[in-house]
């Protein structure tokens, strides 16, 4: 299968898409084909036609959502793709799903549904039934999944795919900074922050807050510096210094 991702060209230009960068690993390890375009239509129609993706997937904050949807739609036009919304916006108003070329959205964490959703596709396998997704079938019924648990094992993961996105942008060599995460949640319940409510989602679904290993996380750090050399390292955590025995 191959899967494009549509990355956002003005928000990020100074560091990296690390969610779809999760997800492009993680499909890659899986034997599928990725690649990124920005949402600029000519060249993300460009790479439709010459590369005939299987999957298109994208991620959405508030607001951003609209410009992505008719841009989605647009790009409908011009080629035969399954759409995927996933990122603030669809977690929080999975209702997106009713968009016209919206077919599917992924509530929270996407690493297991975006697997479980391509290689259902690959093999002809129902997908109406993947945790964590709202899929629209053909005749317009929405299926609505329950969240599956969070990740608890960070480690687990793969490294972010910043070969393929640095193919893109370029970025290490022309901000030389780079991205981490190097845990997931945050303690608080504070009222003007997204957690509060994510938690709700995620009620019984496992630990708030889960951290890699130190040791993961200095890999990591050694092979993008001696990979992509950067002067700046960004840690985007929701709260990154509370552990202190960890930071140490």
């Amino acid at each position: 299968m191959r899967i494009l991702f549509v990355t956002n060209s003005g928000r990020y230009n100074l560091g990296e898409e690390l969610g779809m960068m999760y997800l492009s690993s993680i499909l890659r390890e899986a034997g599928h084909e990725t690649r990124f375009a920005p949402d600029m239509l000519r060249k993300a129609r460009r790479v439709l036609t010459e590369w005939k993706p299987d999957v298109v997937g994208y991620t959405a904050t508030t607001g951003e959502h609209r410009r992505l949807a008719e841009f989605n739609r647009r790009l409908k036009t011009c080629g035969d793709f399954f759409s995927v919304f996933g990122g603030p916006h669809p977690t929080f108003f999975p209702e997106m799903i009713s968009e016209d070329g919206v077919d599917a959205i992924c509530r929270g964490e996407g690493e297991g549904a975006m697997s479980d959703l391509v290689e259902s596709l690959a093999a002809g396998r129902p997908i109406e039934n993947i945790p964590n997704l709202w899929v629209k079938a053909a005749d317009g019924t929405i299926h609505k999944n329950a969240i599956r648990p969070l990740i608890e094992d960070l480690d687990v993961l793969p490294f972010p795919d910043r070969e393929s996105f640095y193919r893109l942008y370029n970025r290490p060599r022309i901000y030389r900074l780079a991205r981490f995460i190097a845990s997931r949640g945050c303690p608080f319940n504070c009222t003007f922050c997204f957690n509060k409510r994510y938690y709700e989602i995620y009620a019984g679904k496992g630990k708030r807050i889960r951290r890699r290993s130190p040791e993961n996380v200095v890999r990591e750090v050694e092979q993008v510096a001696r990979d992509y050399p950067f002067d700046v390292a960004i840690f985007a955590d929701d709260l990154f210094p509370t552990d202190k025995t960890w930071l140490e």
